[in-house]
């Protein structure tokens, strides 16, 4: 856990991919060597989502979860998010 300031952000690192997550205000970056994914959290009641997006040859992409995940699944869905949408087609 790194505190900054009047916060705490935690860090979550696998090989050369990179999750920058604060928890609090549920927001975040994942770094990849293909892309960035900005990562967003809704906790306001009755609304729990978590929502990604991703900017690739200029077209946005997202993903959107009725539910909130901890930092190590939230680090796979975008792993596996930009690795979908950076796939060269008819690799499936």
């Amino acid at each position: 856990m790194v505190k900054l300031g009047d916060y705490e952000q935690s860090d979550w690192a696998v090989g050369r991919t990179y999750l920058s997550y604060d928890a609090d205000r549920g927001k975040g970056v994942y770094r990849h060597p293909l892309g960035l994914v900005q990562v967003d959290t809704i906790a306001a009641s009755p609304i729990r989502a978590t929502c990604l997006r991703l900017i690739h040859e200029g077209r946005e992409y997202s993903r959107r979860w009725e539910a909130i995940w901890g930092e190590r699944t939230i680090a796979r869905l975008c792993r596996e998010f930009i690795e979908e949408v950076t796939a060269p087609p008819g690799s499936e």
